[in-house]
C-alpha cells in the first residue's frame, strides 16, 4: 500500500479503512501536511522496523487531526506510532509503537480515553508520550503503559515549556 497524504489547505476523512500497512514510505500510513484530517477507525501501521525516518509514524500529523478509535502501529526504532506538531484529538484509539507512541511537538492535543502502549527497543530511551516546544497537552483518560526494559525511559514526558493536564 502507499501512504494517504492531506494538502496543506485540503480535508482528508478516512472511514474504516482496515489493515493499512505501510513500508517505506518516509511519511508513514497517513501524513498529513496541513488542512483537517478526520479518521474514523481502522488499523493503521508502519511495518518497517529500522527505518531512521523520525516522520514515519502510522499517523504524521501538521494539521488539524481528529481520531475516533482506530489501531495505530508504529514499528520504526527512531519515531513514535503517533507524531503531531498541529492540532491533535485523539478519542478510544490503541497506540502502540517501539520507540513510543505519541509525540507531541508544539500545537495542541486532547486525548480522550483509549489505550497508549510502548514496546520500547532495546538500548534506547523511550516514551509511552513525549511532550516538547510550547505545547498544552489535556489527558482526560486512557491506559497508559509501558514495557520497555531499557533504563531512563518513562510513561509520559513533558517539557518545562510545555503544558499537561491530566483529569483521571
Amino acid at each position: 500500500a502507499v501512504g494517504s497524504q492531506t494538502g496543506s489547505n485540503g480535508e482528508l476523512s478516512y472511514t474504516v479503512l482496515d489493515n493499512v500497512t505501510v513500508e517505506n514510505n518516509y511519511h508513514g500510513a497517513i501524513y498529513s501536511c496541513g488542512g483537517h484530517l478526520v479518521v474514523n477507525g481502522g488499523t493503521y501501521q508502519t511495518s518497517f522496523a529500522n527505518d531512521g525516518s523520525p516522520d514515519a509514524g502510522a499517523l504524521n500529523n501538521k494539521g488539524t487531526a481528529i481520531i475516533n478509535g482506530g489501531n495505530f502501529v508504529g514499528n520504526g526504532n527512531a519515531t513514535y506510532a503517533v507524531i503531531t506538531t498541529g492540532a491533535l484529538t485523539i478519542k478510544n484509539a490503541v497506540v502502540t509503537g517501539a520507540h513510543g507512541a505519541v509525540a507531541i511537538s508544539g500545537g495542541t492535543a486532547v486525548i480522550e480515553d483509549g489505550t497508549f502502549t510502548l514496546n520500547g527497543v532495546a538500548g534506547q530511551t523511550d516514551h509511552v508520550m513525549y511532550v516538547e516546544k510550547d505545547t498544552d497537552v489535556t489527558i482526560n483518560g486512557g491506559t497508559f503503559e509501558s514495557k520497555s526494559t531499557s533504563v531512563g525511559g518513562a510513561s509520559v514526558i513533558c517539557s518545562s515549556t510545555s503544558n499537561l493536564t491530566i483529569n483521571g
